[in-house]
C-alpha cells in the first residue's frame, strides 16, 4: 500500500499527538472565530496555570489567552515549541529558515505556510471528491454542518470540484 503525502502527514500527526495533552489537532476550538493562535509547548514548572511539569501540550488560544501564555513563558513556567496562526480553521505555521552568510553567521526568516485547507461541504461535493480520488478528512461540527480537510497538494483540485458542485439554496 502506497501512502500519498496527506496520508503520511496525518499518520505522522496521529503518532505525534499521542504524547500531547490539551486540545486535539482537529478540536472544534480551532474553528472558533476568536481563536487566533495554536501553540505546542512544554510545561517546565508545577506553577504553570495549565498542565503538570513535564507535560507537552497543544492549545488553541484567543489573543487574551496567548498573552497569558507569553506572561507564563516569561516567568519560566512554560516553553514554546511550535506556533501557528489560526484563521478560519486553517493553520499557518511559522517556519524558521536558516540562511547561511559568508561569515558562517545566520539570520532568521519567518514565513507562514498552511499545512492544509478546510472547506464547508455538502454530500454531493463529498461524493464528487471521492469519485475524483482526492484524499480528504470529513468532520461534522457541533451545529451539524460538515467540513472537509484537504492537503495542500490537493487544494486546487478540491477547490475546482467544490466550485463546480455548489448547491444553490
Amino acid at each position: 500500500m502506497k501512502l500519498n503525502e496527506m496520508e503520511k502527514k496525518l499518520l505522522f500527526q496521529v503518532k505525534g499527538d499521542d504524547q500531547l495533552k490539551g486540545h486535539d489537532i482537529m478540536s472544534l476550538q480551532r474553528f472558533n472565530p476568536e481563536v487566533k493562535h495554536m501553540i505546542v509547548f512544554d510545561v517546565l514548572s508545577y506553577d504553570s496555570p495549565v498542565g503538570d511539569k513535564g507535560d507537552k501540550m497543544r492549545l488553541f488560544l484567543t489573543d487574551v489567552g496567548y498573552k497569558r501564555f507569553l506572561d507564563s513563558q516569561e516567568r519560566g513556567e512554560v516553553k514554546l515549541k511550535k506556533y501557528a496562526k489560526v484563521s478560519g480553521g486553517n493553520l499557518y505555521y511559522d517556519r524558521i529558515q536558516e540562511i547561511a552568510r559568508n561569515d558562517n553567521e545566520s539570520e532568521q526568516k519567518q514565513e507562514s505556510v498552511p499545512d492544509c485547507y478546510y472547506f464547508p461541504a455538502t454530500d454531493e461535493q463529498i461524493n464528487a471528491l471521492t469519485n475524483a480520488t482526492i484524499s480528504f478528512e470529513k468532520q461534522t461540527k457541533s451545529d451539524g454542518s460538515v467540513i472537509i480537510r484537504v492537503g495542500i497538494d490537493d487544494k486546487e483540485k478540491a477547490e475546482t470540484i467544490m466550485n463546480t458542485k455548489k448547491v444553490v439554496l
